[in-house]
């Protein structure tokens, strides 16, 4: 009896190693996002990114800009950065772009636009 309980669970075991071992292969990609003046719309399209990342599964760093904002676009990242896990970093500072990058510049979007931007395309892989 102890064999027939033992056999599953360290087949399971198994899998879980082998999908562990897989996923350290894949690190995921890098979203460089970089925002200015956009204090009505930047909470909820950063909510909306890190809630489409958890809901998806994937593995996603986002690394958010903003650019010399005269409103509180820069107090609001800042915050958030925290509670959902995010860098911020200086808009002088040059991020190399590869092939798991990917960069959106939503300085010239509106709030409107931000809303509607597909976050499936924008991280395609």
């Amino acid at each position: 009896m102890e064999t027939r309980i033992i056999a599953p669970v360290a087949a399971v075991l198994v899998l879980y190693v082998v999908v562990c071992l897989a996923d350290r292969k894949n690190p995921g990609l890098v979203l460089i996002l970089r925002f200015k003046n956009q204090e009505e719309a930047v909470e909820g399209f950063l909510r909306k990114v890190a809630g489409f990342v958890r809901f998806t599964g994937l593995r996603v760093e986002m690394v958010v800009f903003v650019d010399h904002s005269r409103d509180l676009t820069e107090a609001i990242v800042g915050r958030l950065a925290e509670e959902l896990g995010f860098l911020v970093s200086s808009p002088d500072v040059h991020c190399p772009a590869g092939p798991r990058t990917r960069f959106l510049d939503a300085r010239p979007l509106s709030g409107r636009q931000l809303a509607r931007l597909s976050l499936r395309a924008l991280l395609a892989a």
